[in-house]
């Protein structure tokens, strides 16, 4: 029995002890589609505006949007949450569902993420009531866990409820609203700087500090899958021919601002290392400063980089 609890309290304290990373999700062109089409012919049928049928207890709905950013960032993807009206509340209105909480649904929520240019990044599942649990992640967001609630969108609108009679492939065009999620998660793996390194691969130390200007090499750990397909770090060992480019946006910060990313691969022989090759800004202060690594909007420990 011992050999068995300890591992389990051991994760345990080391998950607790694990600072969440924060992903503000932002929404646009979000359509709340209603079942209230009993003839499955007339369904996505109308190329104009609808307007949804009274909403009732077990009504089967499907909210739709657009991932317009993350965390402030450009970028691009599709939210999709299914869900069944309850209304449960201690003294609901007729034919409504009685329960000690206020929840209006039950839901299941899909994410699929793509960078600014839409290539995959990775995708999160989450469900239950609100705030929903995070019950799985994909990609870049293999193993992930956490919850996930809501937040005030940048020039809000109301999430447009429609008729399943409209034609799904008219929602932007239409138009919906926007919506904002907060998503508080504990990733399986985050981006980590290991070394850094000169051109010369002569390791950046006091005595050897950094350049203002001067291209670096980062060795790194925790930045995902890698081009082409998304298979997880460690599944296998990455290839010299071809060069594998990590699949998530990465980003480099020095004192908190974005350096010129050169490129991002998996360094060749290694199965969770990285070559991350980036160029100290030329305004830069001479000193200690800080480096940090974002992979996926995830951020890394931060590590100080000296610099003359």
């Amino acid at each position: 029995m011992r050999i068995v609890v300890l591992p389990l309290l051991l994760g345990w304290t080391l998950a607790i002890g694990q600072t969440p990373v924060v992903l503000v999700v932002d929404i646009d062109n979000a359509v709340q589609y209603r079942s209230d089409v009993a003839d499955p012919t007339r369904r996505g049928t109308d190329e104009s505006m609808t307007t949804a049928g009274a909403a009732r207890a077990f009504t089967d709905v499907l909210f739709v949007g657009d991932i317009v950013a993350v965390n402030g960032k450009t970028a691009r993807g599709l939210w999709t949450s299914r869900q069944f009206l309850m209304n449960f509340n201690p003294a609901p209105q007729p034919g409504f569902g009685v329960a000690d909480v206020n929840r209006g649904t039950l839901a299941d929520c899909k994410w699929e993420f793509l960078d600014a240019d839409g290539q995959f990044v990775g995708a999160i599942m989450d469900s239950g009531y609100f705030p929903h649990a995070v019950v799985g992640g994909a990609g870049a967001f293999l193993g992930i866990r956490g919850q996930m609630s809501g937040g005030t969108p940048p020039n809000p609108r109301p999430i447009r409820v429609a008729s399943m009679a409209e034609d799904p492939g008219k929602r932007r065009a239409i138009g919906g609203g926007t919506s904002r999620i907060v998503f508080h998660l504990l990733p399986a793996f985050r981006p980590e700087v290991i070394a850094v390194f000169d051109s010369s691969f002569r390791p950046i130390t006091p005595a050897n500090p950094a350049r203002k200007g001067e291209i670096l090499i980062a060795s790194v750990t925790g930045l995902g899958p890698t081009r082409p397909g998304t298979i997880p770090a460690g599944a296998e060992p990455f290839t010299r021919d071809p060069l594998l480019e990590v699949n998530s946006p990465v980003e480099v910060l020095v004192q908190g601002r974005p350096a010129e990313v050169l490129n991002k691969i998996g360094w060749p022989g290694e199965t969770d290392v990285y070559r991350v090759d980036f160029r100290v800004p030329d305004d830069t202060v001479s000193g200690p400063v800080n480096l940090q690594l974002t992979a996926a909007w995830i951020p890394g420990t931060a590590m100080r980089l000296p610099v003359r």
